[in-house]
């Protein structure tokens, strides 16, 4: 997952009280391939840390 976020851009998604949220989209490679998917992450408004919150494969 380190090689999609280094590769391809985020895309400010939605914002909330919570802070702003990011979708990082692309491959990963596992032992069967690859899979396009879907990465959430977000900049937390109260201390601007970015956090990862889910994977999901993309449609």
């Amino acid at each position: 997952m380190l090689n999609l976020i280094q590769t391809y851009d985020a895309v400010s998604d939605r914002q909330d009280k919570y802070g702003t949220y990011y979708r990082v989209e692309g491959p990963i490679s596992g032992p069967k391939g690859d899979l396009l998917v879907v990465t959430v992450w977000i900049e937390r408004a109260k201390d601007n840390i970015i956090q990862f919150v889910t994977l999901k494969p993309k449609r």
